[in-house]
């Protein structure tokens, strides 16, 4: 998938990460064997003329130049899958890099900042593994946690670099179960509680719910009602039900189960606690994050409200 400049920015712009991101693929593709699991990333560095050094730095890793060479320091004590996370993330930065022309240092291009840094996690999650990789030689053969962590381990990459390809191979749609991975909020509430965020959202492809990985994605916004799910003393509490929130800012949307279009009113799915799976985990690195699985359809009787 060859894209030019202008057009990956405009993908950018319009927060279409997974394009972005198979193009930046598309430059490094013959550079080593991507069926080969786990994938070399360094190889994949070397072949673009990056060496990669492990030092002790307070940052998770960074790309260095020096003259016209470019290297990747990354953090010495780091977790192994997070540093080859880091690495495929910071060979993002220079692919970018080469591909836009920058010449300044940190100025790939301004005014799409935190879009390049959400396109550079996308693309280090397609190149540990790699959108062609069949689910079952890596150990996931259904959307569990058991299945995560065991793919997680086969490819030595963090759990959440797994979800791309979960999601282009259908399993996502096929299960009819939606996942949101959740982070803490900055600050807590009082009492010991934290509320979380939206951090991803991988859905089944209902009209008003992204299929793409985002928080927020082209004209979709998805999000928790606070009192549903949260940390209570640094463990997951759980109402009696969830209630997910999506919105569409602008254009149409179609409510599931009905011919209704609305467009820019925030919508609340209500499910019960039956149909809400999670588990915590704790990076030394990333801190608390929660993987939460919502199953869809609703069940008979739900309806979808204000």
């Amino acid at each position: 998938m060859q894209v030019a400049p202008n057009e990956l920015l405009k993908l950018l712009g319009r927060k279409e990460f997974s394009k972005a991101a198979r193009a930046l693929f598309g430059l490094v593709g013959h550079l080593c064997d991507f069926r080969t699991i786990p994938v070399d990333i360094e190889e994949v560095a070397a072949g673009c003329g990056l060496s990669v050094s492990f030092r002790h730095i307070a940052a998770d890793g960074y790309l260095v130049r020096s003259g016209s060479s470019f290297s990747i320091i990354v953090n010495g004590n780091r977790s192994r899958e997070k540093q080859r996370f880091i690495i495929a993330h910071e060979l993002a930065h220079f692919l970018l890099r080469q591909m836009l022309n920058v010449t300044e240092d940190g100025q790939e291009h301004s005014a799409f900042r935190e879009e390049i840094e959400r396109l550079c996690d996308e693309f280090a999650c397609i190149a540990l593994v790699p959108l062609r990789t069949e689910l079952t030689a890596i150990g996931i053969k259904q959307l569990d946690f058991r299945s995560l962590e065991r793919g997680a381990r086969v490819c030595c990459a963090p759990i959440r670099a797994l979800f791309p390809t979960i999601r282009a191979s259908g399993l996502i749609d096929s299960s009819e179960t939606g996942v949101l991975i959740l982070k803490p909020m900055a600050k807590p509430w009082g009492g010991g509680r934290w509320g979380l965020r939206v951090w991803r959202a991988y859905c089944p492809r209902w009209g008003f719910i992204p299929e793409s990985s985002a928080e927020r994605i082209g004209l979709h916004q998805i999000s928790l009602e606070w009192s549903s799910l949260f940390l209570q003393r640094r463990e997951v509490a759980l109402s009696e039900s969830v209630d997910v929130r999506v919105r569409q800012e602008s254009g149409p949307a179609r409510v599931p189960g009905s011919g209704v279009r609305r467009a820019g009113a925030w919508r609340t799915v209500r499910l019960p606690q039956s149909n809400v799976t999670y588990r915590k985990y704790t990076d030394p690195n990333e801190g608390i994050f929660i993987v939460a699985m919502f199953s869809w359809p609703l069940p008979s009787g739900e309806k979808l409200g204000n």
